[in-house]
């Protein structure tokens, strides 16, 4: 009779049931669907887990496949034209957490149409709270909340987002919970970003460990925040949120993007219009970031592997450089030439501002005011060229006779370095005829400024009618100018390779659309131009 080894082939047996667990936890497949609390599908809506990508389809499914001991939730970037999910007033609801031990999970969500469009939002940041205790954190529910939740009340007319910009908890992995809690229901949705002490000192990051199954350092942050690179759209914007720190072990950290992190912002603004137009700062105040050499690097690696088309910046609105007011004009020169110097730095082809408003002062002390404020910005070493915007002429604006442009322009110290963006809305709702004498608009604007310094176009329809000196955008075909006239802008043989930028009352993927049904009509696949 033969022996039989029992260890060994007890060994064996846990060993192949280990590689069959292995193998199932690599390969599982999520399923789900995006569909609104009406249960109509939204097609179109990007989900990740956080490397790989897909998008719903014209039913609002979709399949990824994906390894959840790597990537344990899959999250969707929520469409401009629904609210933003939240619980509690935190964000939620956009990420859902895998089970491991299936092959196959199922994952749904639901989003919330809105009554209308964002037009405007407020942006809150919260910088490091650092809470290390619950002495600390009794502090920051005692002082720093009702700041926030007396500033939200203040702002109750727009939507707000607010954001925890890391170090929300100093290392103390039990102090989520409160935080989450004293965050929750302050009249905004409130996202989060790591920082380096939002990591579990007791792991590796996730991209560093071997083992994840066994723990990581952004689990705990992830258990309460869900992800730590997203994306989502509101108004007009495409915002990205990402960590920008590794965690070695050992208390050890880099400050970088790790190679994952870049690839999942490359796949993000892949589904993203590749022309695009961004603002040089909040659109709404005056915060802003100062970009790293090797950040600058990356973002000029990521535009050359898509093939970006030149991207143009807006100033935000509330500058104005025709301002008599001392401070509103000290405000509006500090961006102006923060802005020409940090577009610049970034290789950005375009900055484009409003060139403002004299509020009474009269045009020409406006003029001068505007010529005034960008001497002080432009050195005339700069490689970008700052756009004056054409202006639909509404109160006392400056900017809807091509004349005022070049005014402008010609009392500049550095005129080579000023360039037009010509709005369609705007200029029809200021008097130029663009649909019935479009050669005329051109040749005039050609005969006061010359058409070599036009250098993109903003390409919209206008809710109100011709001459109206009135500013409002509507989509392309749905407003006075029509489909048709705005193509013959398109397919104008003095226009036609310049780049056009949408700036129409829809979200994301009313957008995609829109620059879809663009190239039907044209006939082209331009993707760098518009």
């Amino acid at each position: 009779m033969k022996k039989i080894n029992f260890r060994k082939t007890l060994f064996a047996a846990v060993l192949l049931f280990q590689l069959n667990a292995i193998a199932a936890f690599g390969q599982t497949v999520v399923k789900g669907s995006v569909k609104d609390n009406t249960g109509k599908p939204i097609s179109g809506v990007v989900v990740t887990d956080g490397a790989h990508f897909n998008t719903t389809d014209a039913e609002g499914n979709y399949v990824l496949n994906t390894d959840p001991a790597r990537y344990p939730m899959v999250y969707i970037s929520t469409p401009a034209a629904y609210e933003l999910p939240s619980k509690e007033g935190i964000a939620d609801g956009f990420y859902q957490y895998l089970d491991a031990g299936k092959s196959e999970n199922q994952c749904d969500f639901v989003l919330t149409k809105r009554q209308k469009p964002v037009d405007e939002f407020v942006y809150i940041v919260l910088s490091d709270p650092q809470v290390r205790n619950e002495k600390q954190l009794d502090r920051f529910r005692t002082e720093t909340v009702p700041d926030l939740k007396q500033t939200a009340d203040s702002l109750k007319n727009f939507e707000i987002v607010g954001m925890g910009l890391g170090d929300l908890v100093w290392d103390a992995m039990n102090l989520y919970a409160p935080y989450r809690q004293a965050v929750s229901n302050l009249g905004m949705t409130m996202f989060q970003l790591m920082g380096n002490h939002d990591f579990n000192l007791l792991y590796k990051s996730i991209t560093q460990t071997d083992h994840p199954a066994d723990g990581y350092g952004e689990q705990n942050y992830y258990q309460s925040f869900g992800p730590a690179n997203y994306s989502f759209n509101i108004g007009k914007v495409h915002v990205i949120a990402m960590k920008d720190i590794d965690y070695d072990g050992n208390k050890k950290y880099t400050e970088r993007f790790t190679p994952e992190d870049l690839d999942w912002l490359r796949k993000d603004l892949s589904y993203v219009p590749k022309t695009m137009q961004i603002f040089s700062r909040n659109p709404r105040g005056s915060s802003y970031k100062t970009y790293l050499p090797e950040e600058i690097e990356r973002f000029q690696k990521i535009r050359k592997d898509h093939a970006f088309g030149p991207v143009l910046a807006h100033a935000p609105y509330t500058m104005n450089l025709a301002s008599a007011t001392e401070k509103t004009y000290e405000f509006a020169c500090t961006v102006i030439r923060e802005d020409i110097r940090r577009m610049d730095e970034l290789q950005i082809e375009n900055l484009v501002f409003h060139p403002g408003s004299h509020t009474g002062i009269g045009e020409e002390a406006g003029i001068a005011n505007i010529i005034r404020g960008l001497d002080q910005a432009i050195t005339g070493l700069e490689n970008i060229t700052v756009l004056l915007e054409t202006m639909s002429g509404k109160g006392t604006e400056i900017g809807y006779r091509f004349e005022q442009l070049k005014e402008i322009r010609d009392g500049v110290q550095h005129p080579e370095r000023i360039g037009i963006c010509l709005d369609t809305c705007h200029v029809f709702a200021a008097g130029y005829d663009i649909v019935h004498n479009l050669d005329g608009v051109l040749e005039e604007f050609d005969r006061i400024l010359g058409l070599p310094l036009l250098r993109a176009v903003h390409l919209n329809d206008s809710m109100m009618p011709f001459d109206s000196r009135k500013d409002r955008h509507a989509v392309i075909g749905g407003g006075e100018i029509g489909l048709e006239a705005l193509l013959n802008v398109m397919r104008h043989p003095k226009l036609k390779d310049l780049p056009f930028y949408l700036e129409t009352p829809l979200d994301d993927a009313g957008h995609k659309d829109e620059i879809a049904r663009l190239k039907e009509y044209l006939g082209e696949t331009r993707s760098e131009h518009i």
